[in-house]
């Protein structure tokens, strides 16, 4: 009869207690993922907003160039000091190449785009990983 009243041994303890540990890790895991893409979400966002404020005041008058100023002064502030961004304003012909952090792609003729790209927060396959938009200013 003792046989039969036996409860729980160490080693199924010890595999109850693996299995709760993996599932919170992988719980914790989709989390911060979640969180990071959040945060690329919340940064293409400001960059679109700031774009199109651009967009809205070179249509209404203002010079580009100062237009482009203001835009970059005002989206380094959202987005924050420690985040390096690059932009320009430029004629674009084509806008089916993305702009990259090495060349924004300005080929110097065409409508008059704004090219942003702006780098995110921690690596995919060991590499810097990097937001980008662009946007026609003039129509």
């Amino acid at each position: 009869m003792a046989a039969a009243e036996r409860g729980f041994s160490l080693v199924d303890y010890l595999i109850a207690c693996a299995l709760v540990t993996g599932g919170f890790y992988a719980l914790a895991t989709t989390q911060l993922r979640s969180h990071a893409q959040l945060r690329d979400a919340e940064l293409q966002t400001q960059v679109a907003l700031h774009a199109e404020s651009l967009r809205e005041s070179v249509l209404a008058g203002v010079a580009p160039e100062a237009a482009h100023a203001l835009f970059r002064q005002q989206l380094q502030t959202a987005l924050g000091e420690d985040t390096p961004l690059r932009t320009a304003l430029c004629a674009e012909e084509d806008l089916a190449v993305p702009p990259d952090w090495q060349a924004l792609g300005c080929d110097a003729g065409g409508v008059l785009t704004l090219k942003v790209v702006w780098r995110l927060a921690g690596r995919q396959a060991g590499a810097l990983r990097y937001g980008s938009y662009q946007l026609r200013v003039a129509p």
